[in-house]
């Protein structure tokens, strides 16, 4: 398993191994993915100059939940709880 430094709301650096796992409210697993510059050109692209797409898609890339892919549409039925663990958990990781 991978390490890498992820920046932690106080400022500093922790090492956390990768890809991180969030246990969903139905006992799925989510796993963030630590993302590269042809993720975000690809979610660029595909979100067609659209912010508000942007972050869906780019997630879609990057966001296995049970080892399945998933589409932007997805996290739009997800329990806002989920959805927000899984965007907490990405942000962590990516930006």
């Amino acid at each position: 398993m991978a390490e890498d430094n992820v920046q932690t709301s106080g400022g500093g650096k922790e090492h956390v191994a990768l890809p991180v796992k969030v246990t969903l409210s139905n006992g799925s697993v989510a796993e963030i993915i630590k993302g590269k510059g042809r993720h975000a050109k690809k979610a660029m692209m595909k979100s067609e100059g659209k912010g508000e797409e942007y972050l869906a898609i780019l997630m879609a890339e990057l966001v296995l939940v049970d080892g399945k892919k998933l589409v932007p549409e997805d996290f739009e039925e997800m329990d806002m709880k989920d959805y927000m663990a899984i965007q907490t958990a990405f942000a962590d990781v990516n930006f």
